[in-house]
Parts: structure tokens; sequence; C-alpha cells
């Protein structure tokens, strides 16, 4: 999502992520990307933001004022993770009137005997 947002217009982009070093280095190198590594999305709260951000000096101000806080946008494309279990650390992060769009993956929203081999969905009515 970092890519396509930065192409079609946003003026920052902070990016959290479990692992390391999963930022394309074009990405990373770019002045408009903050990244956050090493962060669990289900755990996520403002106060790890601000501190994040006050850290990469382009992001600070992107996430607001301890009176504003909150983004316009926040998208997300987890794996490995229902969003059910991430949407409410998420959720607040969003600005009044912000937006929140996930990818939704149902090999990651539905229980291991609903799955098919390899865990792949064959069955469109269990999502």
């Amino acid at each position: 999502f970092t890519d396509c947002l930065l192409q079609h217009g946003a003026a920052h982009v902070t990016g959290v992520d479990v692992g390391h070093g999963q930022l394309h280095p074009k990405l990373a190198q770019d002045a408009r990307v903050t990244a956050l590594e090493g962060i669990n999305a289900r755990n996520l709260d403002a106060s790890q933001l601000i501190a994040g951000c006050a850290r990469h000096e382009p992001a600070a101000g992107h996430f607001g004022t301890e009176n504003n806080v909150g983004f316009e946008l926040v998208t997300g494309d987890l794996s490995f993770i229902s969003l059910t279990l991430v949407l409410p650390a998420l959720a607040p992060l969003v600005r009044p009137g912000g937006h929140l769009l996930m990818l939704v993956k149902p090999q990651f929203e539905l229980q291991p005997p609903q799955l098919g081999k390899g865990g792949i969905v064959r069955d469109a009515s269990l999502f």
C-alpha cells in the first residue's frame, strides 16, 4: 500500500510492520515514508506512533497533536492474523471523519476446519 499511496498523492506514509527490513529500499529511503518496525499492529497504540514519528523528523506532526491524534486514512495488508484481532487497535487511530481500508484475506478470518488443503478457501459461502 505504501507505494500506491505515495503514487496517488499521500503527503506522508507511516508504516508499521512486526518484521524488519520488509520495505523495499526505494520506499525505505523515501523522505515521505516512516517505517516503524518490530511493532505488532494488534498491540498498536497512539503513544507508540507518537514516539516513533518523533524519531523521524519528516513524520513529525503527521499523526497529529495530543489533542487531535489520528490518521486521515489507515490501510492494512496483514497476514497470519484475523482482522477481528487488529481492528480494535486500529480504529482509535483514525481521525473523526477518516477512513479505514483493510485487505481481507479469508484464509486468516476462518477457522482451520473451514479451510481446504493448503489453507485455501474454496467455499465462498463461508466468507
